[in-house]
């Protein structure tokens, strides 16, 4: 079964966001045997907000 899958357009971040993402991705790669990518990263963060919005739990973080 062939898996499909979407791709999603740029978005524009805060230099404070990038730098969080940047630390936050280095901080992960240097205790763990499979590193991220930025890529990786975005990805899974797009797919842990989206299962905690759909199963109506708290966001840990105030969106602005």
């Amino acid at each position: 079964m062939k898996k499909l899958t979407k791709s999603l357009s740029s978005f524009k971040v805060s230099e404070k966001t990038y730098d969080n993402m940047k630390q936050a991705i280095k901080k992960y790669n240097e205790k763990n045997l499979m590193p991220f990518s930025l890529n990786e990263f975005r990805r899974l963060a797009y797919e842990i907000l989206s299962q905690i919005i759909l199963q109506n739990k708290e966001l840990p973080v105030k969106i602005r």
